[in-house]
């Protein structure tokens, strides 16, 4: 009777530790995806916020890595955009070989998922379903960067 007791508590405790660490997990995964959506500027000032608080940098130290993050920029949004087209053109060369495999039902399931996935990933505007335009994101973001009414909110 004993053992029915303990063995309740420990099971009790056991589902508690995996429960929370499950919400800890998906809880982390939507920050980060959060900030993929989000684009590499605020990843860059990100890592520069936490540079700043880990290693305890000074005024000066933390606008020089905010200078470095904000030279290097266009760069990691050139290697985004690339990394997009690549992605892309793998999925356009798959998709063909994969419905050839499908029924007729599994077919439009199929399109309406990548449909979704393509959204997702940022490789097609949500309204027209067309890939968005090379440089629409980081002007946008410019474009709110430089207006100040636009930054304060």
């Amino acid at each position: 009777m004993r053992w029915m007791l303990y063995s309740g508590i420990t099971a009790v405790f056991v589902l508690g530790g995996v429960a929370g660490g499950l919400l800890g997990v998906t809880a982390e995964r939507d920050r980060m995806k959060k900030l993929e959506r989000s684009g590499p500027g605020p990843m860059g000032e990100l890592m520069g916020r936490r540079l700043e608080k880990e290693l305890d940098l000074n005024p000066g130290q933390a606008r020089r890595v905010r200078q470095i993050y904000a030279t290097a920029r266009p760069r990691v949004q050139q290697l985004d955009r690339e990394r997009r087209q690549k992605l892309r053109a793998i999925m356009d060369e798959i998709h063909p070989q994969i419905l050839e495999a499908l029924t007729p039902e599994q077919k439009e399931q199929f399109l309406n998922l990548q449909k979704k996935l393509m959204q997702r990933l940022r490789l097609t505007d949500p309204e027209s379903g067309e890939p968005p335009p090379p440089d629409d994101r980081s002007r946008r973001r410019q474009g709110r960067a430089q207006d100040p009414e636009k930054a304060a909110l």
